[in-house]
């Protein structure tokens, strides 16, 4: 039982972490795009604001790929 209690968490982790990883990466590619439209409709300020939140999730993908890859090498 042990065993299988740790295999659950296993699983539900990485469901968890592959569906967080793919939505915040979905944030930094709508982010790009709606900086590249508001900047061709002349709206600075919303490209301005959209590529800083596609710049912070971009981040954050990194962050969790680093997060993942040491928590390999250590174990």
């Amino acid at each position: 039982m042990k065993d299988l209690d740790k295999l659950v968490d296993v699983v539900w982790m990485g469901l968890l972490a592959g569906i967080g990883i793919a939505v915040v990466f979905a944030f930094a590619v709508a982010g790009v795009a709606r900086a590249g439209a508001a900047r061709r409709d002349g709206r600075d300020g919303a490209a301005a604001l959209h590529t800083a939140s596609a710049v912070l999730a971009g981040i954050a993908c990194l962050a969790v790929v680093a997060v993942a890859l040491l928590t390999m090498l250590h174990k």
